[in-house]
Formats: C-alpha cells, sequence, structure tokens
C-alpha cells in the first residue's frame, strides 16, 4: 500500500507544470492507483459538514493547508501544492503527503517546503532514539524554534493499520485547542503517520467555501508533508517511501 502510494505521488509530480489543473492531477493518481490494484480511502468520507468527499485525493494550493478538493483552475508558476492521499492494498492502509512548487517559487516558499519536509524527517529520525512521542514534539519544538515558520497545532497524524485512521492521535504540538495531547510509548510493531504542517503566518485555520478545505486564516500558504511508518527493532520504517 505504501509503494503504491508513491507511485501515485511521482505521477503527480511529474505532471506539475503551469497550466496544469489539479482536477488532472486527481485524474493521473486515480489510475495509478488502479493500476497497483489500491482502493483509494478518501473519496466518500463524510466530514464534519456531513457531505461525502467528492475526490480521491486532496489537493491543496497556496493558503490551502489540507482537505482541498482538486479544482479547475490551472495551477501558475510559483502556486505552493500540496498533494494527501491514502489507499488500501491487501487488506492494509497507507496514508502521505507530499509539497510541492510549482515552476519558480518564492524563496520564502521554497524555504517554508523545505522546512516542512526537515520538520518530518526529523520527527521519523528522533521516533529511533526516543521512548515516548512527547520527547519527539519536543525535538520538533526545538527545530521549529529556530526555523522561523509556524506549526498548525490541529492538524494530527494518527495511528494507521487496517484503517486509515486508528489509535493514537498524533500530534505535533503539546498546545492544542481542539483537543486533549496524547503521549504514547515508541515500540516495535506501531505503525502510524507523521504530517507536520507548516505555514508563514500565524498557523490558524477555517473552512473554506467549499466545506471541506482547511485553509491558513491570515491568507498565509501552507506546506503539508507526511509519511506512513511502521516502528521496528532496528530503525522506523518509512512505508510510503520507494521500494
Amino acid at each position: 500500500a505504501g509503494h503504491a502510494n508513491w507511485r501515485a505521488h511521482r505521477v503527480a509530480a511529474g505532471l506539475l507544470r503551469p497550466g496544469v489543473r489539479p482536477v488532472d492531477l486527481e485524474a493521473a493518481i486515480s489510475a495509478s492507483l488502479r493500476r497497483s490494484g489500491a482502493e483509494p480511502l478518501f473519496q466518500g468520507v463524510v466530514g464534519h459538514s456531513g457531505s461525502p468527499y467528492p475526490a480521491v485525493s486532496c489537493i491543496s494550493v497556496n493558503e490551502g493547508a489540507v482537505h482541498g478538493i482538486p479544482g479547475t483552475s490551472p495551477l501558475r508558476s510559483g502556486d505552493v501544492v500540496s498533494i494527501d492521499l491514502g489507499c488500501r492494498l491487501a487488506g492494509w492502509c497507507a496514508d502521505s503527503a507530499e509539497t510541492h512548487i510549482v515552476g519558480m517559487g518564492r524563496p520564502r516558499d521554497i524555504q517554508l517546503v523545505n522546512a516542512t519536509r526537515a520538520t518530518l524527517d526529523l520527527a521519523i529520525r528522533a521516533t529511533a532514539t526516543s521512548r515516548c512521542w512527547s520527547d519527539v514534539v519536543q525535538q520538533v519544538a526545538s527545530f521549529l524554534h529556530g526555523a522561523g515558520f509556524q506549526l498548525i497545532p490541529t492538524v494530527f497524524g494518527h495511528g494507521i493499520g487496517e484503517e486509515l485512521h486508528e489509535a493514537p492521535q498524533v500530534a505535533l504540538a503539546f498546545d492544542i485547542p481542539m483537543a486533549e495531547f496524547q503521549d504514547f510509548e515508541l515500540k516495535p510493531g506501531i505503525v502510524f503517520t507523521i504530517e507536520p504542517v507548516l505555514t508563514t503566518g500565524n498557523g490558524s485555520l477555517r473552512v473554506a467555501d467549499d466545506g471541506w478545505t482547511l485553509e491558513t486564516a491570515d491568507g498565509h500558504p501552507a506546506a503539508h508533508c507526511e509519511h506512513t511508518i511502521a516502528l521496528t527493532t532496528a530503525a522506523p520504517r518509512i512505508l510510503t517511501r520507494g521500494p
């Protein structure tokens, strides 16, 4: 399942250029998952508004942070595009997200995307030497303190296995306005996602008019990176990276 997710991301990344529409990326992602024999998991999920999600992937552009419905407006050079997708294959689920910049990006946006990737990489590495999840969160907080970007605290990772969303909740911040921070022991056999979402703004979100997209309230761009990882006796294994 992780490899199927990775292949679909590679297909989408290969199409990214000015003039391409998010719905075109959605069609390519859907076709890639079908070729892998994988079942897409986002389509049909019922959200807080009571409406089912209408697409296979989430494609969030610029101020869109997560859950963006793929649209028909052509992408422009400099757009910050986050692609999130999940699938099930042979009974097991995988979930991952990547953020790209179309064409020539602004220096600050390039730094934002690089910092989001670095935050994810740091968190994954930290699971190998930490006793519990709160130890990882402390290391992420120290890194972000000097990075100059704001973590959006209300977007969580999650346990994953036979279902897309399982326990535990995997928050990257201690101070969560909407939920209580959940700590858990890091031990072999646990499989979960880590998904930092960073922004150049203050980190607050609002629901867009489509009822699904969570966008930054101040209009600043956001970047979203995610991997599904499995903790083993040797090292964390990234399941949504290429074979």
